[in-house]
């Protein structure tokens, strides 16, 4: 009965992601600058 319930949020949740377009976009922009900078930093010293 738990697990139905989890699996109830879950598809909740997936819904509520995939209706925001943007939302992995936002993250992914910001991980790949966060690297950039970080790369950078190292390779500038």
């Amino acid at each position: 009965m738990a697990n139905d319930h989890r699996r109830t949020d879950a598809g909740l949740a997936q819904e509520a992601l995939l209706d925001d377009a943007g939302f992995l976009r936002g993250i992914v922009q910001r991980v790949v600058q966060e690297v950039l900078e970080t790369e950078m930093t190292e390779h500038i010293g």
